[in-house]
C-alpha cells in the first residue's frame, strides 16, 4: 500500500499558537507569533525524527510527535479545564504524570500496530487542516473587516464629545505649554521614600478643608490588577476596609458596586479617558488611538490645563510622551519597557511552561522594577509642588506581575507562591498609595480632586471586574453618587461638577 502523505506535524505545531492569536487579533500584531510558532515547528521536527527512527516508521513517528507537541502546548488549557470542574485534582503533580503515562500508553499503540497507520495518518491531515483553516478565516475575516471599516471606525483628530453640548478639538499647546522633563520643585528623591516603613496603621487623619479653585488640579490614579475589596476577602481572605475606611475619613467617595466592564487595560483606559464604554469588537488599533487622543485631556486642554502622564511597565502607547505635556516613565530609564503586550506569557500559560512559576523577576530585574516603581510614586507624591490647572495621570503596577514587593515593601523570597506573591504586593501597594493620597492633600495649596481606580482585578478571577472606584471631590458640591457608579461617568460628573460641562451620565455597568 502506498504511504500517506504526512504533515499532521507541522500543522499541529502551528495549530495552539494560531489558536491564541484568533482569539485575541484585537489586542496583538501578527509578528508576535512568527517566533513560537517557528519553536514549536522545529520541536516538532525533532520529535518526528526521534520517533520515525525509534519506531522506524515515518507515519508512526509523526504520529507520536503530533500527540506529544498538543499534549505539551495545550497542557494549560487542560489544566485550567480541569481547574474549573472541583471534582478532580488540578495540581501539576498529578496532572503532569497522567501527561506522560497517556502518552506512553500511545507510543505502545503505535509501536504495536500493524501497518503503516495510511487511514489514520489522513484522518489526522485533514483534521489539523480543518482546525488550521477556520482559525485562518476567522483571523482574515477579521483583518478584512478592519481594513473596509478602518475610515469610519477610527476617531478624526477633532473628535465631538458624547452625550454633551460642549465642543472643544484636540489641540495640544506647544509654545506656551511646560517641556521640562522634571515637574517644577519636584526634586528627585531616593527610592526608600516609600519603603518598608509604609503603614496603614490607624493615624490616617481627616484632611483641613481648603479653598476650591476654578480649575482644581485633577488627579487620576490608575491601579493596575488591583483588585475590589470584595474579591480580596473572598480569594484572599484579607480584609482591605481599612484603607477605604481610612479613605472616607479623609473625605473620599468610595463606590462598593463599582465595576470594570471589561478585564483588558487597553480597553478599560480608554473607556475611563473617552467617558464611555469601549466596544468589545473595537480594532486595538483604534482603541490604542483614543487612549492617545481623548475626550478627557481634549476637554481639559480647552480649559487650560497641562497633562502629565506617569508611564508603566506594559506601556501600550509609547506615543505618549509626544501627546502629553510632560511624560514620565521611570521603567524606560530602567530599560524594562517591552515593546509591546506580554503574548509570549499569555502563550506560555497555555503550555506545559506553566508549570514554571516565573511571576518573580529575576533579582537583576527586581532592582530596576523596585526602582522604577517607587521612583514613579515618590515623583507623583510631589507634584503639587507643579503649578496648576494640571491633570496629572499615573498607572501604577499595583498588583500586576512581576511581583516585587513584599507587604512591608521588602523584596519578594524567590519561594513565593503566585498567590502569597500577589497579596504581598497588593498589600504594599495599598500603603503607598494610602501615604501618596495624604501628600497630594497635604501639599495642595487649593483643594485638588482626586480619583483612584483600578483597571480591573486578577484576570484569572471570577471578579476580574470588581475594582476600587475612590473620589475625592473638594468643596460643597453634592457628593450623594451611586455605589455602582462606572468608571465611565467618572468625569462626566467631574467635568459637570467643577468646569461647567453638560454630559449626561451612562448606565452603570
Amino acid at each position: 500500500m502506498k504511504r500517506p502523505f504526512v504533515i499532521h506535524p507541522l500543522l499541529v505545531a502551528v495549530f495552539p499558537t494560531l489558536f491564541l492569536y484568533a482569539r485575541n487579533v484585537r489586542e496583538m500584531s501578527a509578528g508576535q507569533i512568527l517566533v513560537p510558532i517557528a519553536a514549536w515547528i522545529v520541536a516538532a521536527i525533532i520529535l518526528w525524527v526521534i520517533f520515525g527512527m525509534l519506531l522506524r516508521d515515518v507515519s508512526k513517528g509523526a504520529l507520536i510527535a503530533s500527540i506529544c507537541v498538543f499534549a505539551l502546548s495545550t497542557y494549560g488549557h487542560l489544566f485550567s479545564l480541569l481547574g474549573s470542574q472541583h471534582a478532580v485534582p488540578t495540581t501539576h503533580v498529578f496532572l503532569v504524570p497522567t501527561i506522560v503515562v497517556a502518552i506512553g500508553a500511545c507510543c505502545y499503540f503505535a509501536w504495536r500496530a500493524r501497518g503503516n497507520l495510511g487511514n489514520l495518518t489522513r484522518a489526522v491531515n485533514v483534521a489539523a487542516a480543518v482546525v488550521i483553516a477556520v482559525n485562518v478565516f476567522n483571523i482574515a475575516s477579521y483583518k478584512i473587516h478592519v481594513a473596509a471599516t478602518e475610515s469610519a471606525s477610527a476617531r478624526a483628530a477633532t473628535p465631538a464629545p458624547t452625550a454633551s453640548s460642549e465642543t472643544y478639538a484636540w489641540v495640544k499647546p506647544t509654545s506656551d505649554g511646560p517641556s521640562q522633563t522634571t515637574a517644577p520643585g519636584a526634586s528627585q528623591t531616593s527610592p526608600s521614600a516609600f519603603g518598608a516603613e509604609a503603614s496603614l496603621g490607624d493615624n490616617s487623619t481627616s484632611v483641613a478643608r481648603k479653598k476650591v479653585p476654578a480649575k482644581p488640579d485633577i488627579y487620576l490614579i490608575v491601579l493596575d490588577e488591583y483588585a475590589g475589596s470584595g474579591t480580596m476577602q473572598r480569594i484572599y481572605g484579607y480584609d482591605n476596609g481599612d484603607f477605604t475606611s481610612n479613605l472616607e475619613e479623609m473625605g473620599f467617595f468610595v463606590a462598593p458596586d463599582s465595576k470594570m466592564h471589561n478585564y483588558m487595560t487597553s480597553r478599560a483606559v480608554a473607556s475611563i479617558l473617552n467617558m464611555e464604554y469601549t466596544p468589545e469588537s473595537e480594532p486595538t488599533d483604534v482603541t490604542i488611538d483614543r487612549i492617545m487622543h481623548n475626550e478627557v485631556v481634549s476637554y481639559l486642554y480647552s480649559k487650560g490645563y497641562t497633562y502629565v502622564y506617569f508611564g508603566q511597565l506594559y506601556e501600550q502607547c509609547p506615543q505618549r510622551a509626544e501627546s502629553a505635556d510632560l511624560y514620565f516613565n521611570y521603567y524606560e530609564a530602567a530599560d524594562q519597557v517591552p515593546v509591546s503586550i506580554p503574548f509570549l506569557d499569555i502563550l506560555r500559560q497555555t503550555t506545559i511552561l506553566s508549570t514554571l512559576d516565573d511571576s518573580l523577576a529575576s533579582e537583576h530585574d527586581a532592582q530596576l522594577l523596585r526602582e522604577a516603581y517607587l521612583k514613579t510614586v515618590d515623583h507623583l507624591a510631589q507634584m503639587p509642588a507643579m503649578d496648576g490647572p494640571k491633570f496629572v495621570y499615573a498607572h501604577i503596577m499595583a498588583a500586576h506581575t512581576p511581583y516585587v514587593f513584599g507587604p512591608n515593601g521588602e523584596d519578594v523570597s524567590r519561594d513565593s507562591g503566585e498567590r502569597e506573591a500577589y497579596l504581598g504586593q497588593y498589600v504594599f501597594t495599598t500603603k503607598v498609595i494610602q501615604k501618596v493620597i495624604e501628600q497630594l492633600l497635604a501639599d495642595s495649596a487649593e483643594e485638588p480632586i482626586v480619583i483612584v481606580q483600578s483597571d480591573h482585578g486578577p484576570r484569572w478571577s471570577g471578579d476580574w471586574n470588581d475594582i476600587l472606584n475612590a473620589y475625592y471631590l473638594p468643596g460643597n458640591v453634592d457628593k450623594t453618587l451611586p455605589s455602582d457608579i462606572s468608571p465611565v461617568n467618572t468625569f462626566r460628573l467631574i467635568f459637570n461638577k467643577y468646569l461647567g460641562g453638560n454630559f449626561g451620565l451612562l448606565e452603570n455597568k
